[in-house]
């Protein structure tokens, strides 16, 4: 399997932050998606592949702390952090375009992943996130 990330550059650490990652504050938009509802449902019910304790901070404001924000979540095609979500439905953060797509597609469902898919993409999302293997 070879995921993508759906993850913001100032997520990242400084080794895997690549010039095509957008800045979290540069992705803001004006305007929500027509289906925002929706694919932020999809965002929060993906399966987490890696749950983390604890809260951060909303990096653009600093108003608000977000419960276990350093959880990553897939859909088996794509990995995201728990607080996407979040970023999403509050300040309509753009999302990659093929990401939107598959969401869409799928009609908002994410699909069904077994016990050994979703242990694979845990491997894959370590390696990912860790720098070993390229994004």
């Amino acid at each position: 399997m070879v995921l993508r990330l759906a993850i913001h550059r100032d997520f990242l650490p400084l080794r895997l932050q690549e010039e095509s990652v957008a800045e979290l504050a540069q992705s803001v938009s004006d305007k929500a998606l027509p289906d925002s509802a929706e694919i932020s449902a999809y965002l929060k019910s993906g399966p987490e592949l890696f749950s983390a304790m604890g809260a951060r901070r909303d990096i653009l404001t600093g108003a608000e702390l977000i419960l276990g924000a350093d959880s990553i979540r897939t859909d088996g095609d794509w990995l995201w952090r728990e607080d996407l979500h979040y970023y999403f439905s509050r300040y309509h953060v753009r999302l990659p375009e093929e990401f939107i797509a598959l969401i869409r597609e799928r009609r908002y469902e994410v699909p069904q992943l077994s016990a050994e898919q979703l242990r694979e993409l845990s491997e894959e999302r370590r390696a990912i996130l860790s720098g070993s293997k390229p994004a």
